[in-house]
């Protein structure tokens, strides 16, 4: 958005320090990047965005991450509906879906083991049914270990330090 990439993640800066920080587009160490999707054009003038960045930085605090219900997929979600474009799709926020509904199935006990089973190869099968056709024949690449070999700048430590 107006060149710069946003996003969310852990932070340890007390309960209420925002976990939403920006790069360089395309420029987050912590992620390898794959593709572009194109989400529309916002006709938020820059002031607009920067104040949203702003009111979610109160709303979206690095110590509610959670990798499964609150991650920088359903950041993105809900920074993509606020800024009045499409939202991330749906094969974007599937695979933590089902990840939390294994979860909370553990979390149940065992007796809930073969229903959790069910419910999570039903959610499989619709992400992958949902899934762009040329994402169902190629596997991610395992990261590596150690840095990637193409860096960006590191994430800035405050979305005020990013306007």
């Amino acid at each position: 958005v107006y060149g710069t990439e946003w996003s969310f993640g852990c932070c340890n800066d007390g309960p209420y320090g925002s976990g939403i920080f920006c790069v360089p587009p395309k420029g987050c160490d912590a992620h390898v990047f794959r593709e572009s999707v194109a989400m529309g054009e916002t006709t938020m003038s820059k002031r607009q965005v920067d104040n949203l960045i702003d009111q979610l930085a109160r709303e979206w605090h690095g110590s509610s991450y959670d990798l499964l219900r609150h991650n920088c997929c359903h950041f993105s979600d809900d920074f993509c509906k606020r800024l009045g474009v499409d939202p991330v799709p749906t094969w974007v926020l599937s695979l933590a879906g089902v990840g939390a509904m294994l979860r909370s199935a553990v979390r149940l006990g065992a007796g809930a083991v073969g229903g959790a089973a069910f419910a999570v190869y039903e959610g499989a099968a619709y992400a992958v049914e949902n899934m762009p056709a040329g994402r169902r024949s190629s596997a991610p690449e395992p990261l590596a270990a150690g840095p990637p070999q193409e860096q960006g700048q590191g994430p800035k430590s405050s979305p005020l330090a990013c306007q």
